[in-house]
């Protein structure tokens, strides 16, 4: 995907995924920036109905600009499981 920072200063992103969906790497213009998956804690609603959240976290604070970067996400598995 391509994304344009507006606002600067933040190191995170998150995105809210299919809980069907497990991220395997993250790269930003062809790097690799680290990353935390959150699935839903076994048993819970969440984890019946949910979503699981991800963050992608960038070595420093991004600044605006209105060159797109590509953002990469690897990922395994369907949104709807099956």
């Amino acid at each position: 995907m391509q994304i344009r920072i507006r606002t600067g200063g933040a190191r995170t992103l998150l995105f809210e995924l299919s809980r069907y969906l497990k991220i395997d790497a993250v790269e930003a213009d062809g790097r690799p920036v680290d990353f935390i998956q959150n699935p839903a804690m076994e048993g819970t609603h969440l984890q019946r109905k949910g979503n699981d959240l991800v963050a992608v976290v960038f070595p420093a604070p991004l600044a605006p600009t209105d060159l797109a970067t590509a953002l990469h996400l690897r990922r395994r598995g369907s949104v709807g499981g099956g």
